[in-house]
């Protein structure tokens, strides 16, 4: 073989081997992609979503019937949940309409007394236990598997490293109805732990929501 073959086969074998690097990293890209797009709508990946796992810090609020409620009220159980307020004119309403709509759909499980719903405002100081009472009955919410949660800590909670980690924001000058928040579902498996979000306004992000909490039981 004569130097120049040789020489032109050694560049050919070189942009073979830079095209295959390039395309391995572009495929390996796209699959991160897919995975946080993922995280953002929902679905179970492993045992959690995170690299680590992400255990909600323990809390106390106020349920709608005036009671302190205490998150290890949920251990053992999966739950999702929600974040509200009882003002809210536009996303809420929708919110809870669908976390009515998939209170239906899980008291079909065979699972059903292991599953619950929490709701939690981000109005604490306008929503009081019997204004969410009133709420919880509006949307039919059965008592012992849909909690309204209300308290002082609930902004912390929703938004804080050791909860959530959902966006929450202020009232909006002026309006006292316009809270900015967050209009996912959180699910929350036995030990506590979040292992997906799910854009509550989204028929096939509501979807995976209902197919990963049956996951959760596997």
């Amino acid at each position: 073989m004569s130097p120049k073959l040789l020489q032109r086969l050694i560049i050919g074998l070189s942009l073979a081997l830079c095209v295959g690097v390039v395309s391995l990293l572009a495929v390996n890209q796209y699959r991160k992609s897919v995975e946080r797009d993922r995280e953002g709508k929902g679905g179970v990946v492993g045992p959690t979503i995170f690299d680590q796992p992400l255990t909600l810090k323990p809390f106390t609020l106020t349920a709608q019937n005036g009671q302190p409620f205490d998150s290890k009220q949920l251990q053992g159980k999966v739950w999702v949940a929600s974040f509200i307020y009882t003002r809210c004119p536009t996303v809420c309403p929708r919110v809870l309409a669908q976390t009515g709509a998939i209170q239906a759909l899980l008291r079909q499980l065979p699972q059903w007394e292991n599953i619950a719903l929490v709701s939690i405002t981000v109005d604490p100081e306008y929503d009081k236990p019997a204004v969410l009472a009133q709420a919880a009955q509006t949307f039919n919410a059965d008592p012992d598997h849909w909690h309204f949660l209300t308290g002082d800590d609930t902004l912390s909670i929703i938004s804080g490293k050791e909860g959530f980690r959902q966006a929450v924001g202020e009232n909006t000058p002026g309006d006292a109805m316009a809270i900015f928040h967050s209009s996912k579902y959180v699910l929350v498996d036995q030990q506590h732990r979040i292992r997906g979000f799910y854009d509550a306004l989204e028929v096939e992000a509501r979807k995976e929501l209902i197919r990963d909490v049956k996951r959760l039981f596997e």
